[in-house]
């Protein structure tokens, strides 16, 4: 364990989730050592602790970190915050980025915004009761007024990106036109041909904020990224990622299969409970989790799940056994492609587009489903897999509805 710091995420297995179960905890010293961190004595005004530990990509513990949280779901809108809404880097500008480095040969760089949420400059009043276990003795009745921007507060987000935002528009960097932002809240890459630029920006940016500087890029938002320079290759994937999802639902050592459907699949909306029995029986299959987690992967850097992923999330609100048994089936065949990377190599900066339609796939409705991808570099850096919104009566329309 390198350090005890504050941080932010949804708990984990064999985490924490109260301050009792710290108290109760065989680690409780190492919490205490963690809530009390130097930086975390100006956040005096909380409710509420949230608590995990930090493993390294070995699942090794690196440290254990605890964060003052508001509680936000009290919040109402209209009443305590208004618009909410801050944008996040889309996945397609960040591989765009990396198929530019590949090509242009260019430096990436990594920085991290510590405690980014705490930078956000309020708008609103805000009041909160004492934190459990650091209430002032003869003064438990009182509130506190934030003074500052603090986690989980509807607008954190918000608050941050307007302040960061801000900042480097000050430093004479301009907004895409094609993307608000080539940030994803505090986790950043810097990319660059000139490394004492880079440096010059890391500077700026540490002198405003707490930054943590993670030099040469290897990893952002759970996909790892590997850089043979000599040859200009880049490549992007989620080996990890999807590891623990074959951990998470218990099929880590299911024989592989090399297709995610299979070549006669059906199906309908009418395979979906009819029952209050058959409902009751398909709550207890984590049918919409084990989706969602495919579908970020799918999001990142795996086009080849964008159809199979978009056939069972249509039945996400009330799926059937049948359904369930084509969701089994993707974990499978990842167990055999977890290693699959989106590779960017080549001297070629040209963008080349592929369009394929299937005339009346969606079995209920007869709609159409097209899919595209475009690739850069020799890489793919766009897809998606989609049904269309209208019944189309041949394929000749369908495919005048793509062109256009």
């Amino acid at each position: 364990m390198t350090s005890h710091d504050a941080y932010c995420l949804l708990n984990e297995e064999g985490e924490l989730s109260t301050f009792q179960e710290a108290l109760r905890s065989s680690n409780v010293s190492l919490w205490m050592i963690a809530m009390q961190e130097k930086k975390m004595k100006a956040i005096h005004r909380n409710n509420k602790w949230v608590y995990k530990i930090k493993r390294d990509d070995n699942d090794q513990v690196e440290r254990y970190r605890a964060r003052l949280v508001l509680k936000g779901y009290a919040q109402k809108e209209g009443i305590d915050f208004n618009e909410i809404f801050s944008p996040v880097v889309r996945m397609t500008t960040i591989r765009i980025v990396l198929a530019m480095c590949a090509v242009f040969d260019l430096h990436l760089e990594q920085l991290d915004v510590k405690t980014a949420f705490l930078h956000g400059e309020l708008e609103d009043k805000i009041y909160m009761l004492q934190l459990e276990g650091f209430k002032q003795q003869g003064k438990k009745n009182f509130v506190f007024k934030l003074s500052k921007s603090i986690y989980n507060l509807k607008k954190a987000t918000r608050y941050w990106y307007k302040r960061f935002d801000s900042f480097i528009i000050s430093l004479d960097y301009n907004i895409l036109s094609s993307d608000h932002c080539t940030y994803y809240v505090d986790d950043m890459l810097v990319v660059g041909p000139n490394i004492d630029r880079i440096q010059e920006l890391k500077a700026q940016l540490a002198k405003e904020f707490d930054m943590k500087d993670l030099g040469p890029a290897n990893k952002i938002l759970g996909m790892q990224i590997h850089r043979d320079r000599k040859d200009r290759k880049v490549w992007l994937s989620q080996k990890n990622y999807l590891l623990k999802i074959l951990r998470r639902f218990n099929m880590q050592d299911c024989k592989p299969i090399s297709t995610l459907l299979s070549m006669n699949y059906k199906l309908f909306s009418s395979m979906s409970p009819s029952s209050e029995e058959e409902r009751m029986e398909m709550s207890r299959v984590p049918y919409a989790s084990a989706v969602g987690s495919l579908m970020y992967a799918m999001i990142c850097t795996r086009p080849d799940f964008a159809q199979a992923v978009g056939v069972v999330s249509k039945f996400m609100g009330n799926p059937g056994g049948e359904h369930s048994d084509v969701v089994k089936r993707i974990p499978i065949y990842i167990n055999g492609t977890s290693t699959v990377a989106l590779c960017y190599e080549g001297s070629e900066f040209i963008v080349r587009g592929y369009v394929d339609s299937d005339f009346a796939g969606d079995l209920d409705k007869r709609r159409s489903i097209t899919s595209y991808m475009f690739t850069l570099v020799r890489g793919v850096v766009n897809w998606l897999s989609k049904l269309h919104t209208v019944v189309t009566l041949s394929m000749i329309e369908v495919e005048y509805m793509v062109a256009t």
